[in-house]
């Protein structure tokens, strides 16, 4: 056992930073706007818009209990480029649109003060491409876009947090559980921050509601100064619960608990980390759930970013019976995994549609295959840590570069398959080369008719004989026809396919009824985590009745869903003849809205920080309140908190809360902590 000793618990602290801002579009990164400065809600929302730039600023505080310890900056996807300061200082540049700008903020806040922060955005262009020398080819800018989805436009589009992390600090885990071997691996690495050398051991131990249901044996380590290394722990595991959409398991989710214990026993660093124990591989011409073959049937979902829409999609996805969704065109938001987590569903990920490439390229003016080859190098530190950041989400068990054909498979394929060493399947249009790698193939012609089930079958027959005396599952990629989704995907699973996505059907359109055409959204808070959509665009299009693709989950006066040319027991037919259906999720983690107001009035932009108090596996968090002083806040754990607030506490009881397919809000709890 370790010794607390002088650890403190928010050494691991963070402060959710969303919320309203200021912005000033236009300008360049080498001075700060003085003028033009407008509120805007950050993350702001992904849409078709375009914006060439764009200035934004906030004031905030940073909790005191920041003092003595290492401080961390994190801006979620800035597209495309993007610079930060801190309290006019520079701190750190982002080439990522899809990854977080990281900065190591400790010498320049004022822990317990007012700090201000500065961050600039910039479309994809030739100065703005990537670090050192410039990306010059119009074309291989052309095919960054595509490949990140981002079209010519400047934005903050994710979470922001400032964070507390400890010198000697776990950076990195993967958690590998393997239902073959019934054991679980842990690959950890240490990044140790002092220029003294470390000598003490990692160990971890899984817990459920709190409890420990398994004991890793630690494992030494000797780090130099300035230095990392990599740590491999495993644990043999007899009787964990499989994770999956029931009955084909349960969404269960344990959290990994690891801690890194000095020579004298002292405990240096703590982390948690959620995670299910399921396995998704491949045998012979088969997908194995759990040790179980499976028919993989899911659908394409596009734009579905906000927990509020997922958490009332999943379960009609779930009793339409499909067993994935496949995110189409770009990787999510933190929220989507989370939700598919917490749900039971299972998630093909991938990171562009391929299908209007050529198109593109060719308004570029540039060779497509030439153009790649000069984005690869962009890309490929993206695909590393795209997967590092989202192995340990159990909903992931497919992987793919892309969900359409491309030259740029091969290469991509080969980042995910080393940077996720387990049994997770990778989709491929290339011949597969290793026993992860699956076939992907489409089963008819793009369009809205009936289906071709003649050139559907032939489609497969040509894939059949193209794979040979070799063994490996086929997937269809997209199936299309609407209406005969469900017979076409009936007719897969007679010919022996392994599985299949249905393209942009969602098995239910939402119903968000005009309201002079235009649906605005309310929300209880404009802090906390996600996206606040004021109404609902994808792709450029606003989403009016009857042709939209979202639930309504804010008005309790309309209903959520309508079903529209998508028939959901055709698909339920199915899935009970290849797998037995789906049973919908029942249950929602919790979700807290505190109030702070002193003297009767609201308390703008200051912290409010949860402690667990009946041992959860969460670690202090904080979120920066609004402008009406409410902080919200979704819980990983129910339980027993401590709410602070500057001088102000309470403490509260939080439970899950049942799944209803209902909008509004009254799943949320309140708790105030004003004082007079």
């Amino acid at each position: 056992m370790s010794d607390e000793g002088t650890y403190m618990q928010e050494q691991r602290l963070s402060v959710c930073l969303n919320g309203i801002w200021e912005k000033s579009e236009g300008g360049d990164p080498t001075s700060v706007p003085k003028d033009g400065w407008t509120p805007v809600r950050v993350p702001e929302e992904f849409g078709n818009w375009e914006r060439e730039s764009v200035w934004y600023r906030l004031q905030f505080r940073i909790p005191s209990q920041f003092e003595g310890s290492r401080a961390q900056l994190e801006i979620g996807r800035i597209r495309f480029y993007g610079k930060a300061l801190i309290n006019g200082r520079p701190c750190g540049e982002s080439w990522q649109p899809r990854m977080p700008l990281m900065a190591d903020i400790t010498d320049l806040i004022h822990p317990g003060g007012t700090n201000e922060l500065h961050v600039f955005a910039h479309c994809l262009a030739e100065g703005y491409s990537n670090p050192g020398e410039p990306l010059t080819d119009a074309g291989a800018r052309g095919a960054l876009l595509d490949y990140y989805d981002t079209h010519d436009q400047a934005a903050v589009m994710g979470d922001v947090f400032v964070r507390c992390t400890p010198k000697i600090e776990i950076t990195d885990l993967q958690i590998i559980p393997s239902v073959q071997k019934m054991d679980l691996t842990v690959r950890a690495r240490i990044s140790n921050g002092s220029a003294a050398p470390f000598t003490g051991l990692l160990q971890g131990a899984v817990k459920l509601h709190g409890e420990n249901v398994l004991t890793i044996d630690a494992m030494p380590l000797e780090i130099a100064g300035l230095a990392e290394a990599e740590v491999v722990l495993s644990a043999s595991w007899s009787d964990p619960v499989f994770w999956g959409p029931r009955p084909h398991g349960e969404p269960v989710l344990y959290h990994l608990q690891t801690e890194l214990v000095n020579e004298e026993e002292a405990l240096e660093d703590r982390r948690y980390d959620r995670f299910g124990f399921r396995e998704l591989w491949t045998e012979g011409d088969r997908f194995v759930l759990n040790g179980k073959p499976i028919f993989m049937m899911g659908t394409h979902i596009s734009g579905f970013e906000m927990r509020e829409a997922m958490t009332l999609l999943v379960p009609k996805l779930q009793q339409a019976g499909f067993l994935f969704v496949h995110p189409h065109a770009d990787n999510r938001l933190d929220s989507f995994y989370d939700v598919c987590d917490e749900l039971g569903m299972m998630v093909w990920d991938c990171t562009y549609c391929g299908g209007p490439i050529g198109n593109r390229f060719n308004a570029w003016g540039s060779d497509s295959k030439a153009a790649l080859e000069l984005a690869l190098p962009h890309l490929e530190p993206t695909y590393e840590r795209w997967i590092e950041r989202n192995r340990n989400h159990p909903s992931i068990v497919l992987w793919s570069a892309g969900c359409n054909n491309h030259s740029i498979h091969g290469p991509l394929n080969k980042i995910i398959q080393n940077r996720d060493p387990s049994t997770r399947p990778v989709v491929t249009y290339d011949d597969p080369q290793t026993q992860r790698e699956v076939f992907m193939l489409g089963f008819t012609g793009w369009g809205h008719g009936e289906p071709d089930f003649a050139g559907g079958i032939q489609n497969i027959d040509k894939a059949k004989e193209r794979r040979g005396d070799r063994s490996y599952p086929l997937f269809i990629g997209e199936y299309w026809s609407r209406s005969g989704i469900p017979g076409s995907m009936e007719v897969t699973f007679d010919e022996g396919v392994a599985g299949g996505s249905s393209f942009d059907v969602g098995g239910y359109r939402g119903c968000l009824p005009p309201m002079g055409n235009e649906f605005e959204i309310s929300w209880p808070s404009e802090s906390g985590l996600g996206q606040r959509r004021r109404n609902l665009i994808l792709r450029g299009h606003k989403i009016t009745f009857p042709e939209n693709r979202h639930p309504n989950w804010s008005d309790p006066s309309q209903p959520v869903y309508l079903q529209d040319w998508v028939e959901e027991p055709g698909y339920r037919d199915v899935a009970m003849k290849a797998y037995g259906g789906v049973e919908p999720a029942t249950v929602r983690v919790p979700e807290v809205i505190v109030t702070v107001n002193r003297n009767g009035s609201p308390v703008p932009h200051e912290n409010v920080i949860l402690y667990p108090e009946e041992g959860q596996s969460v670690v202090p968090c904080g979120v920066m309140t609004d402008l009406e002083g409410r902080a919200w806040f979704v819980l990983r754990e129910p339980g027993r908190y401590r709410a602070v607030c500057a001088e102000n506490e309470t403490t509260f009881t939080t439970t899950l809360q049942p799944l209803k397919l209902e909008a509004g809000y009254d799943y949320v709890q309140y708790v105030d902590i004003s004082k007079e």
